[in-house]
């Protein structure tokens, strides 16, 4: 928001800022020797395509007029 208001400064701030914490996260996984796991996409095993399992479920509970919750823990 900051680069489209013209706020150069502060958005170049908060850049280095976001990859500061992106690094520390990174070595923290290299120093626990874990990797990064993702909430939403995982590989199928055809390794062609993306899936959501949890935001497709979702998505067709709301199509199905069920309540929807998305857990994000």
């Amino acid at each position: 928001r900051l680069l489209e208001e013209g706020n150069l400064e502060a958005a170049e701030e908060q850049k280095q800022r976001i990859e500061e914490l992106q690094r520390d996260r990174r070595r923290i996984l290299e120093e626990n020797n874990t990797s990064h796991q993702p909430k939403f996409f995982r590989w199928p095993k055809s390794f062609r395509e993306f899936i959501l399992p949890e935001f497709l479920s979702l998505l067709l509970q709301v199509k199905l007029g069920q309540p929807a919750h998305l857990n994000l823990t």
